[in-house]
């Protein structure tokens, strides 16, 4: 992807959409092998240069070019947090509770991506027959309090979830 943002940069949009061709093929072998998200080579590597599903929302009100976001997409290092390390040491317990509780076999999920749209990517934190899971462990009492007790999640995440199931049924 890095090579071609390179290559495309003096020319349109449109020009270096069209060298971006995905096969079913490809957008299946690519959700196998980076299943362990953060921990694949090849989960990062494709996510460069995209619009990913957790930036969807930061996306949507940009408005720069060459600001903080277009860093992030470009490959920019995004710090590890705290709730982020709590969110993957719980992740996979969370993910086999709602199993449990909705009676559905919820599978880990890598990267998914589009032929339609291929320059956006989503990395939901399960998946099953008829939905996705977007895992939220809250480290704080706000965000607790947002999240479980008054069922407030913040646009961001409701624009993740939603970009997750789009990029899936494209």
């Amino acid at each position: 992807m890095h090579k071609l943002v390179l290559k495309y940069k003096e020319v349109s949009c449109d020009t270096f959409l069209q060298k971006i061709v995905l096969t079913d093929a490809d957008i299946k072998k690519v959700e196998e092998e980076s299943k362990n998200q953060h921990q694949s080579y090849l989960w990062h590597e494709l996510r460069y240069g995209r619009v990913t599903a957790s930036r969807a929302y930061d996306f949507s009100r940009c408005k720069t070019s060459d600001g903080t976001l277009i860093a992030l997409i470009m490959g920019g290092k995004i710090p590890d947090t705290a709730a982020m390390k709590r969110g993957r040491l719980l992740e996979d317990k969370v993910r086999e509770t709602v199993s449990i509780r909705l009676g559905k076999k919820i599978k880990k999920c890598g990267l998914l991506l589009s032929k339609e749209y291929p320059m956006i990517a989503g990395s939901p934190d399960g998946i099953c027959e008829d939905c996705i899971i977007e895992i939220k462990c809250p480290i704080s009492t706000k965000t607790y309090k947002n999240y479980i007790l008054d069922w407030k999640p913040e646009e961001m995440l409701c624009a993740d979830a939603v970009t997750n199931v789009f990029i899936r049924n494209a």
